[in-house]
């Protein structure tokens, strides 16, 4: 029987740290949304409430995702999001 890990607080790896997001990291996280391409975000940067949400629930699967943040040196680089379950589209 395989036990489902429901939560991730930090991986450490060699050159890049996943953690969970915090508050902190919201007005980084919404200038580069803001400021991406619209090919990069078709839909344009969405709520700030939903990204809000979204921080709250990093290091969580909720229903069936889990976000993390990407972090270099110290500094957050970017973000990955893992799914599971059935039905769960890119």
């Amino acid at each position: 029987m395989t036990a489902l890990l429901s939560e991730v607080r930090r991986i450490k790896g060699e050159r890049v740290n996943l953690r969970r997001f915090r508050l902190a990291d919201e007005p980084t996280i919404w200038e580069g949304r803001a400021s991406a391409e619209p090919m990069a975000l078709p839909t344009g940067p969405g709520r700030r409430s939903q990204l809000r949400k979204r921080l709250l629930a990093s290091g969580r699967f909720v229903h069936g995702s889990l976000d993390l943040a990407i972090e270099s040196n110290g500094r957050l680089i970017g973000d990955v999001q893992a799914r599971m379950g059935a039905g769960q589209r890119l």
